[in-house]
């Protein structure tokens, strides 16, 4: 029976499926009806749509997974062939961080060794946002050494010398970081939030890290050793996170400066020149801090700065002890408030009101025996100064300093050869101190040139989206009369630090650097007045913060 056009589209109308799709007669060849008709399978229907889901489902997992590339310094290769893993690593951290594609976040894992210059590596590292660069925690980077710097433009007035630059949301883990080159910087965050955490910087020309700009990053866990001017410093209106971190050996184990508000607690500050230096219009919060055995001061405040140091309901609970002049001394315009610190009355000076003091703990022995890193062993006393050569062949100096302090391999040496060395050398990673206090890491024995577990395990603070929460003491508070005990009068200033300058756009531009700056005369020329200090050193300090920012500033006696 023949079944016209017309019954055929009646019939299929009264079927009752899941979806008809119908077709022109020329789309299908083998059948000759003008229309044709084709019947979806309901398993089809669904399995369809599901399956473009689970497409896009897969390169969302992918987009937001992250990339591990490892580097071999000794076995590594940036070539087309290799392609980053553990089997096939690249040589440099360079090109690495060329490998990574913008947006995606990635770690790049390093192998004992040191990465500098000469092998390949072009200066400054730049770590892209969601960008991890990782090393060794367990031992805060004691054999992954990254030596070197470049010139990098920033918002200051001259170019800089960098080893590594964060993005916003970068992290820096498990390194040792050194910047040998006349006025190095080891770190340099400028206006970004990234997390640093179990480094070490040793050994860098000018600071072992700056934070400038709007910047709210995560400095926890860190070991700032023998760095040329400070340890680290804060300015601009920074407002990073420190904590938990070792300041040693260096003229000022850290400065805070211009309108910067860091959090500032559980670290320790020893054996520097200076403990900490709060300058400028600074308002930092210090909490839980150790103040021990510092040459000179264990904290200076100069300038209009006004830390926190405590209130009745938030005890500052910093402990000042050992320092070789004061324990602290206030320079600065603003009365300070400390309520509930561990200090002797007898060791601070300047405009103070100490409530509820409590005398320090001795810490010395504790600090000598508690480990800064894991694990404590024993100590190798070797000279103080075998890294700190200032002659022309300093960086192969270090590079060979390293390689014998560190025990790095050398770049001929094979992976086996180096762990066999670890393995055979009972010598520890160390820092001979100024005085009695010994700082000593065991390193631990690795089967791999890259940790066993390439994730990151150690837990920091969430990056906050405000400023440090408290209130800085940056209101006049009421000071009892001099007759009180616990009210130190304050040494008038005897050096001022001024920057001639030609015009009022010189003026300016020196204003725009310090804010408290004014203009002057001096002996009939026009300069631009940058503060007045009782003490030489602290004035020496700002002589040398200027001259990075291209100022050329000098020291003038201020005659009674």
């Amino acid at each position: 029976m023949k079944i016209s056009h017309k019954e055929l589209t009646i019939l299929l109308t009264k079927l009752t499926l899941p979806r008809l799709i119908c077709l022109p007669a020329k789309a299908v060849v083998s059948i000759a009806l003008p229309i044709v008709c084709i019947f979806s399978i309901p398993s089809l229907a669904i399995s369809a749509p599901s399956h473009a889901q689970s497409m896009a489902e897969a390169k969302t997992t992918a987009a937001n997974s992250q990339t591990i590339f490892y580097v071999n310094p000794q076995t590594g290769g940036d070539l087309k062939d290799r392609d980053g893993t553990i089997a096939a690593p690249f040589k440099t951290i360079t090109y690495a961080l060329s490998q990574v594609k913008v947006g995606q976040p990635a770690i790049v894992q390093l192998a004992n060794g040191t990465y500098r210059q000469e092998n390949g590596e072009k200066f400054p590292l730049r770590l892209r946002q969601n960008v991890t660069l990782r090393g060794d925690e367990r031992n805060k980077g004691r054999d992954v050494v990254i030596l070197g710097g470049g010139v990098m433009r920033t918002g200051t007035v001259l170019p800089q010398n960098v080893a590594i630059a964060l993005a916003d949301g970068a992290e820096l883990r498990g390194v040792t970081v050194t910047n040998p080159n006349p006025r190095g910087y080891g770190l340099w965050i400028e206006n970004a939030s990234p997390a640093i955490a179990n480094n070490t910087f040793i050994d860098n020309r000018q600071d072992g890290g700056l934070v400038t700009g709007q910047s709210r990053a995560i400095i926890s866990n860190n070991q700032f050793f023998r760095n040329g001017t400070s340890g680290l410093a804060i300015e601009g209106a920074s407002s990073p996170d420190v904590r938990g971190n070792l300041f040693q050996q260096t003229t000022y184990g850290m400065s805070i400066r211009q309108g910067s508000t860091p959090s500032i607690s559980e670290n320790t500050f020893t054996q520097n020149q200076n403990g900490l230096l709060i300058q400028g219009n600074a308002k930092p919060i210090l909490r839980g801090n150790a103040f021990v055995n510092n040459r000179d001061y264990g904290l200076t405040i100069s300038d209009q700065a006004a830390p926190d140091l405590g209130k009745p309901n938030d005890e500052g609970s910093n402990t000042f002890q050992g320092n070789g002049r004061l324990d602290l001394q206030n320079v600065s315009t603003n009365a300070i408030a400390l309520v509930g610190n561990f200090l002797d009355p007898k060791k601070v000076k300047g405009r103070l009101q100490l409530t509820n003091v409590r005398p320090p703990v001795s810490l010395f022995a504790n600090i000598a025996s508690q480990p800064l890193s894991q694990p404590i062993n024993q100590s190798i006393k070797q000279p103080i100064n075998q890294i700190g050569d200032k002659s022309s062949n300093r960086t192969n100096d270090l590079i060979s300093n390293f390689e014998r302090n560190f025990n790095g391999s050398s770049g001929n040496s094979t992976i086996a050869n180096s762990g066999d060395r670890l393995a055979s050398n009972n010598s520890t990673f160390w820092y001979e101190p100024v005085n009695s206090l010994i700082i000593r890491i065991t390193p631990q024995r690795a089967e791999s040139p890259f940790p066993k577990n390439a994730e990151i395990t150690t837990s920091l603070p969430p990056v906050r989206s405000a400023p440090p929460s408290g209130e800085p003491v940056n209101q006049p508070i009421l000071i009892a009369p001099l007759s009180n005990p616990n009210l130190t009068p304050q040494d008038p200033p005897r050096y001022r630090v001024v920057v001639p300058v030609d015009s009022p756009n010189e003026v300016a531009l020196v204003r725009r650097a310090v804010p408290s700056s004014f203009a002057s005369r001096l002996n009939g020329y026009l300069v631009v007045q940058i503060g007045a200090y009782s003490d030489r050193r602290i004035a020496e300090a700002q002589v040398s913060r200027l001259a990075q920012q291209g100022f050329t500033a000098k020291i003038e006696s201020i005659r009674r």
